[in-house]
């Protein structure tokens, strides 16, 4: 079971994600929930903790981390091999987030899951774990740019 979960909403308004974490922290009061995000639009709970920062290097002390699926959020992730479900942010008018979504789900490379789909049993179950090291020195940012746009 999960009992610290992070939760990242990138440099931009999520609100969809935050009012839907701050649902879930509501059924869940055992998981200790800190939510990062530069304007919030939900407030604190007695699970919930609201952030505007956290360092990359705390994000090994949680045990899930829900995310935007930004793309340098969602490669720091994968190169530190933490778990992590992949959230796109819908709510950008461009659609990246959408297009990095799908390329995580069909290559297995994390959770993915979309605001509705995101739900309790979710959180409290272990996350899949890449069984592989992502290594960004050696990763191929032109085969991903060819998979992800043609």
């Amino acid at each position: 079971m999960n009992n610290s979960v992070l939760i990242l909403t990138g440099n931009t308004p999520f609100s969809a994600l935050e009012k839907r974490v701050f649902e879930l922290s509501k059924r869940t009061p055992d998981i200790a929930f800190t939510l990062q995000s530069i304007q919030p639009c939900v407030t604190c709970s007695v699970n919930l903790r609201l952030v505007d920062f956290i360092a990359e290097t705390s994000f090994k002390e949680y045990d899930l981390i829900i995310t935007h699926a930004g793309a340098g959020t969602v490669f720091f992730l994968l190169t530190c091999n933490l778990p992590f479900i992949a959230i796109p942010n819908l709510e950008r008018r461009d659609p990246h987030q959408l297009e990095l979504y799908n390329w995580l789900k069909k290559n297995k490379y994390s959770q993915t899951a979309l605001i509705e789909e995101l739900k309790s049993d979710l959180i409290v179950k272990k996350p899949i774990q890449p069984d592989f090291q992502f290594d960004l020195p050696e990763f191929n940012l032109e085969m991903l740019v060819n998979e992800l746009f043609n």
